[in-house]
Formats: structure tokens, sequence, C-alpha cells
């Protein structure tokens, strides 16, 4: 799993890209909940590198 969603949809594109106000968007309460729950099902839950391009098919195991 690889939670993509960060930036402020409130926000116009070409002001650029920024995070949600914490208040809004509680990261911590989330991955709280989301490790538990991959740990438990063996789902590797890892995040995007902020600011670089990320080649997801890269990311896949090998078949």
């Amino acid at each position: 799993m690889i939670p993509i969603h960060w930036d402020d949809f409130f926000e116009p594109l070409d002001k650029g890209l920024h995070p949600m106000p914490a208040w809004m968007d509680p990261f911590e309460v989330a991955m709280q909940r989301l490790m538990p729950m991959a740990l438990a099902d063996g789902v590797a839950l890892r995040l995007m590198p902020l600011y670089q391009a990320v080649d997801l098919r890269a990311a896949l195991p090998a078949p």
C-alpha cells in the first residue's frame, strides 16, 4: 500500500504543492491505525519520497 494523496487540494496548483494543514489531516493518527492492519495482513506500507519522481512499477515485487 502506498498512501499518495498528501497535498492540500484547497490551494491552487500554481502556488505549488503544500501539505494539508495538520488539523485537517492527522497523519500520525492515520499511521497508528494503518500500520497494525498492514502488519497483521502482511502488507508492506511505504511512504513516497517528497518532491521526487517515483517509478511505481519498480516498487512491485518481482513476479
